[in-house]
């Protein structure tokens, strides 16, 4: 990692998110197959997407709109792996975020973030 010249970590993170991106749609095959497990998924996710979308994060000093933009990245990457909730009437809706954090075990990035400072 590199500290750009004006210590812009709001630029470091934008393209952090983007690399963690690019790794959601390099992978996608795998992360949407149906033959792997909700729970295999979410490993990778942790393992790989995070790993890569944080590189770097130890110098990040994170305030709340940092923390809102690696929450809505992490959301929107566990939102596609777990896709939607049938309800009983037969329509689908997205799965809210008490829903997802019990799937990442609510070990969300931030405090993953923070745990690495």
């Amino acid at each position: 990692m590199v500290v750009n010249k004006g210590h812009k970590v709001e630029e470091e993170i934008k393209q952090r998110i983007a690399e963690g991106n690019k790794e959601v749609y390099t992978n996608k095959n795998m992360m949407f197959s149906k033959q792997l497990t909700r729970r295999c998924t979410v490993r990778f996710y942790k393992s790989r997407i995070r790993v890569v979308g944080t590189y770097g994060c130890e110098i990040w000093v994170l305030e709340d709109m940092r923390e809102q933009k690696v929450r809505v990245f992490e959301m929107k990457v566990m939102r596609k792996i777990s896709g939607p909730i049938q309800n009983q009437d037969g329509t689908c809706r997205i799965r809210s975020n008490e829903a997802i954090d019990l799937l990442i075990e609510n070990a969300d990035i931030v405090r993953y973030i923070k745990a690495k400072e």
